[in-house]
């Protein structure tokens, strides 16, 4: 994948761009993030996956009750960035 190797200074200037669509700009994670990052993760699970796992299997996966303060822990622990469309 292109991330390999980019250092974490150099993040915040990393644009992606096709032609005629909006720029995407990678930067990394911030707090602020998070709620919409797990809102992401949990409607990506149960519509994405949805046909290929119970709704059972899809609630333990992703469930609606989710540990802000714990994903931003995680994220914030780890390598996180972000893709920000302009």
């Amino acid at each position: 994948m292109f991330m390999t190797g980019i250092r974490k200074r150099h993040i915040g200037c990393l644009v992606m761009q096709k032609k005629g669509r909006n720029k995407m700009f990678i930067r990394e994670y911030q707090s602020a993030d998070c709620k919409e990052l797990t809102e992401i993760f949990y409607n990506t699970v149960h519509t994405v996956n949805a046909k290929d796992y119970t709704k059972a299997q899809l609630d333990v996966w992703a469930t609606e009750q989710v540990d802000l303060e714990k994903w931003n822990q995680s994220l914030q622990e780890h390598f996180s960035i972000v893709a920000v469309d302009s």
